[in-house]
């Protein structure tokens, strides 16, 4: 088994893996350490086996004293994951789409709350997750936001 040591050399060994690849802004150090420590809450926030984001940790495993930060919230998860995008990390951006892609509702929409594991957790409707989604996917692609939706792409 591995030591406790161990797993945290793992871990700052991987992050700074991952922060060696994002665009480094140019500030003063202090700033710098912020900027990532901020990259790193972010891709924390995706799951790993599903790839939803959630809005923030959730410590209120009852839901019953919390804001519900602790579910994919379509909006949220996409401006998280754009912000990585901009940093120079894509690939939580790319599994993000391919999540809502999974998710999206027979009428093509989606739902506005989710848990991670992709079961609607809102009887509710996020009419702005067409936006957000092809937002997201032609960040990286040579077609515009008109094309993309004229490709229907984000339709089942």
């Amino acid at each position: 088994a591995r030591g406790g040591w161990e797993l945290e050399r793992e871990t700052l060994e991987a992050d700074r893996s991952r922060l060696a690849n994002c665009r480094r802004p140019d500030v003063d150090q202090r700033r710098l350490e912020a900027y990532h420590r901020a990259l790193l809450s972010l891709l924390m926030l995706q799951d790993s086996e599903t790839s939803a984001v959630i809005a923030a940790p959730e410590f209120d495993p009852a839901y019953e004293l919390c804001g519900g930060y602790g579910y994919c919230w379509p909006r949220d998860a996409t401006e998280a994951m754009q912000a990585l995008a901009l940093a120079g990390d894509p690939h939580g951006m790319q599994r993000l789409c391919d999540w809502y892609l999974r998710t999206q509702l027979p009428s093509g929409q989606w739902g506005q709350r989710y848990w991670s594991n992709a079961n609607w957790s809102l009887s509710a409707i996020c009419s702005n997750v067409i936006a957000f989604c092809s937002t997201l996917i032609c960040a990286n692609s040579p077609l515009s936001l008109l094309g993309f939706l004229e490709s229907g792409v984000c339709m089942k």
